[in-house]
């Protein structure tokens, strides 16, 4: 992954300048200054290399790229902007590109097997395909991959802007008051020169062609990809847990098996995330089955031995679970503690870095922005991760209460439809504060079309018991999967471990930690004028307060503050699911501990 950026000029703008190296009202300042400008905002997320389109010296281009690099895939070839040329030499399409294609293999393979260009990245192939098919949506549909891209067609003036299906990657788009259109990969960087700012919505395909007559880039097509493709694989339901059992459980393990072994191409040393929770510890055990592996390049691995990370308060739950797992599955093993003020200390950092103030995401993120410190400074570019099989198993402990398989599924897909605002947007910025890249297995999108499946909706339900007469608890389908008792995958008492929210596991008295610092830190004047001072998306608890004013303190601008997202919660459900349970209505606390009646250890 890296940070891109890329400025669509209007010609208002073209009197723009520059102050503390943001591009604000000034003397004149061309397209490639503004980006390169913003481009500087990113330097964390491309620590190895930097470039800016068009070359210096080009003052009357309306349009400009920049792009910082974090070198994972062909890193003594993949710079970017990527200029592309037709066959009389002269300049194409550009590029630039956040993210991974995990297929450019396969379609160097097939369809592209006729370029003779040597390709220098793995992203090349988004330009090889436009100039392939000259359709876009075309273009997108072959892609198996996390993204965001900008890619220019100076033949026809036309800028076209693409982001994976899940949003995994983030893209922010803002428009200026003079009408240009920016992009990057975080909202700090475009912010302080726009009047509003949105995240590219995940799944995009969006074109842009230019007005000469009103000197403006105008949106000329916009359409969207669904979050995973949609694909029955059956004709009719079959019964949940009945004679289909063992075919469906094995679809779901080699989907997802076939997941990660794709996201583990690298050209550079890699690791797992291992909080010792269910999804974390597959996504760990899997890796390491691969990893002694060749490579599909044939070339053997540069890491053939996994190593596993994990972070917690001293004898926090996931610390014990975690180190269980990594002596089971063989990876090398590092552990890593916190203290509360710690984590306290790294507060600004944090919600400076993450661009939300959104509570649960601040406290799942603080740990992981102190492990991604520790990764990097152990030489680890890119990691593995667990999220999303929370949201596709119904895994938070609030899905208990599910009221039917139809609100169930309802609950997931809304879930899904958001990640981009929550567990998504953190598993990317916090870990790329520090130039770590993490990849998300369970975010594939051809494991989500099974997995997401509405006739799987029954199987998920957490009542009755499987096929085998034991008792279904949270995420049982995905357990009952890789419950392999002649070649187990983990320990049974890893394999059927109770839900941990991450800020949870980390140790219970970092969220205490967090609330005792709130009450302290706020008043009851302040907290109760909170609907006066924050008109937009007022906190409702002081811990709230607390961070929206950090996050008012590090941004401070109308745009920033309406870029994010955040809504009522209890353990992580969302707004729409408050309505399974009344009484939720008046306790809503994202910490799967509010389950006090579900959770094993609640308080």
């Amino acid at each position: 992954m890296c940070g891109i950026t890329a400025v669509l000029l209007a010609g208002a703008d073209s009197g723009n300048g520059s102050r503390n190296g943001l591009p604000l009202a000034g003397s004149s300042m061309s397209a490639r200054e503004w980006a390169l400008q913003a481009s500087k905002c990113l330097t964390h997320r491309g620590p190895d290399w930097s470039g800016c389109w068009p070359k210096l010296g080009k003052h009357d281009v309306k349009v400009a790229f920049g792009h910082t690099r974090l070198a994972i895939v062909k890193p003594e070839t993949g710079a970017q902007p990527i200029v592309r040329f037709d066959s009389d030499g002269t300049e194409w399409t550009v590029l630039v590109v956040n993210g991974e294609i995990y297929n450019y293999g396969e379609l160097l393979d097939t369809v592209l097997k006729d370029c003779k260009d040597e390709i220098r990245s793995d992203c090349e192939v988004i330009a090889m395909l436009y100039e392939l098919y000259g359709d876009f949506e075309k273009v997108m549909n072959s892609l198996d991959g996390d993204f965001a891209f900008c890619l220019y067609d100076m033949k026809r003036d036309t800028v076209m802007i693409g982001r994976d299906r899940m949003g995994v990657d983030p893209l922010y788009i803002g428009h200026t008051a003079h009408g240009s259109v920016l992009f990057a990969s975080e909202l700090k960087a475009i912010h302080q020169t726009c009047v509003q700012v949105d995240q590219v919505e995940p799944g995009a395909i969006l074109t842009y062609k230019y007005n000469s007559a009103k000197g403006l880039w105008m949106e000329s097509e916009a359409k969207y990809l669904p979050r995973y493709p949609s694909t029955k694989f059956v004709d009719k339901p079959c019964e949940p847990w009945g004679d289909k059992t063992v075919e469906v459980l094995t679809q779901v393990r080699t989907l997802f098996e076939d997941s990660v072994r794709k996201r583990l191409m690298s050209d550079v040393p890699y690791g797992v995330l291992l909080s010792g929770g269910l999804d974390s510890s597959l996504v760990a055990s899997i890796a390491t089955r691969f990893a002694k592996m060749r490579r599909s390049d044939g070339e053997r691995p540069y890491w053939p031995q996994i190593h596993s990370f994990s972070i917690g308060l001293k004898g926090s739950p996931d610390l014990v679970a975690a180190k269980k797992v990594a002596d089971f599955i063989g990876s090398i093993h590092h552990e890593f503690t916190f203290t509360v003020q710690d984590g306290i200390d790294a507060l600004p950092d944090v919600i400076e870095h993450i661009e939300t103030f959104d509570v649960t995401t601040i406290r799942a993120s603080t740990a992981m922005f102190l492990l991604s410190r520790m990764i990097k400074a152990m030489g680890v570019k890119m990691v593995l991760s667990g999220e999303g099989a929370d949201e596709i198993f119904g895994g938070y402990l609030y899905f208990h209460r599910a009221p039917s398989a139809e609100e169930f599924h309802e609950e997931t897909k809304r879930k899904i439809q958001l990640l981009n605002h929550y567990d998504v947007l953190r598993a990317n910025k916090s870990p790329m504060s520090w130039g770590v890249e993490i990849r998300v297995p369970f975010l594939d999108q051809f494991f989500m079309s099974y997995a997401m499946n509405e006739w799987l909706a029954p199987w998920k339900m957490i009542n009755g018991v499987d096929h085998t007469g034991r008792k279904r608890i949270e995420k049982h389908l995905l357990r009952a999967a890789f419950d392999t008792p002649d070649e187990p995958y983990l320990q049974d008492e890893i394999l059927w471990r109770q839900k941990e929210q991450f800020s949870d596991g980390v140790g219970y008295s970092w969220i205490d930690g967090l609330k005792d610092l709130a009450e302290k830190s706020v008043t009851d004047a302040e907290y109760a004028t909170r609907e006066r001072t924050y008109s937009y998306l007022p906190p409702v608890t002081k811990e709230g307060l607390l961070y929206r004013r950090i996050f008012e303190q590090k941004f401070g601008t109308e745009a920033a503050r309406r870029a994010v997202f955040t809504e009522p919660s209890i353990a992580c459900s969302t707004a729409k699911a408050l309505e399974w349970d009344q009484t939720w209505k008046k306790r809503t606390d994202p910490s799967g501990l509010a389950m006090k009646e579900v959770h094993v250890n609640g308080r």
